[in-house]
């Protein structure tokens, strides 16, 4: 779900950015929803499909940032008014 990719990457993003960090069994206090397995489960899935990669260049930015705006034209512009 988008709660899923949401929480890990908010998890991923705080251990990635700050040298003292929350345990997994904290994170997952803040959302009752998931237990400890859900939290570990759902780091490492995040972590696997991003290659341990969390780091990005302008390019990829730029990349990313242009395709969204290419596809909002597109829907914008074949959408009916």
């Amino acid at each position: 779900s988008c709660y899923r990719v949401f929480f890990a990457s908010l998890l991923a993003a705080s251990k990635f950015v700050n040298d003292v960090t929350y345990k997994n069994e904290f994170w997952g206090s803040l959302w009752p929803q998931f237990n400890l397995a859900d939290v570990n489960s759902m780091e490492r899935e995040l972590l696997v499909l991003l290659n341990f990669k969390l780091t990005f260049t302008q390019e990829d930015l730029d990349n990313v940032i242009r395709r969204h705006f290419d596809s909002h034209i597109s829907e914008t512009l074949l959408t009916p008014q």
